[in-house]
């Protein structure tokens, strides 16, 4: 089964920015999520949203536009693997590992998965859509990187070893040194994304004998 991988844009100079918030902001301005370093860009430039398991493209009405694929935008367009997004000079490659160029998802799962666990690796934050609901959680470091693990491998069992490889330094692996066993971990982010019980969509449930697996 495939692993799941952020959209993302890749900027000429090979800088890659990731798109793991529900809408990531471009423009000049420092509040962005990504900041352009260019005077031809407006303050608030054009906005790349999520929506249904795929990204769309929107001009902010800046002042000299949003190019996709040569041609100046003034709608929302949908963005498939291979695009070519220009903005005040500053060109970037959108890049999506889960959708074809014929706008077909290769596997339904994506769909799911990323409709209702939205991270932003920036922030170090979690939306998860419940019941039509939506909430954002943040989480620490160590949180991060164990939700990450999970996010990467989602519906398929992530075992002890990985876990421990992730949140235990290779050199000093002694959990008491480190939050406590696996476990441990586990249980407190489980209690930061409000997975109360083990009939809560998303839940990371313990699979005996193998590790731990994201059910969505």
């Amino acid at each position: 089964m495939a692993e799941v991988d952020y959209p993302r844009l890749v900027a000429e100079d090979g800088e890659v920015h990731v798109l793991g918030a529900p809408s990531i902001n471009l423009g000049r301005a420092p509040d962005n999520h990504i900041v352009l370093r260019s005077e031809r860009c407006s303050r608030h430039h054009a906005v790349i949203s999520f929506s249904n398991g795929r990204c769309y493209l929107r001009d902010l009405d800046s002042k000299n536009g949003t190019y996709l694929n040569g041609v100046l935008i003034k709608t929302s367009h949908m963005l498939a693997d291979g695009d070519r997004i220009t903005i005040g000079g500053l060109v970037f490659n959108f890049e999506d590992l889960m959708i074809t160029r014929t706008d077909s998802l290769v596997i339904d799962r994506t769909v799911s998965l990323r409709s209702r666990i939205l991270p932003d690796p920036n922030r170090l934050q979690v939306t998860i859509e419940r019941e039509g609901r939506r909430e954002t959680y943040t989480l620490n470091a160590n949180q991060w990187k164990l939700f990450w693990l999970f996010y990467q491998k989602s519906s398929q069992v992530v075992t002890r070893d990985e876990i421990s490889r992730a949140i235990y330094p290779v050199d000093n692996p002694n959990p008491d040194f480190y939050g406590g066993p696996i476990e441990t971990h586990v249980s407190r982010l489980r209690k930061a994304l409000a997975m109360d019980n083990d009939n809560t969509v998303p839940y990371i449930r313990a699979i005996r004998g193998m590790g731990y697996k994201l059910e969505c």
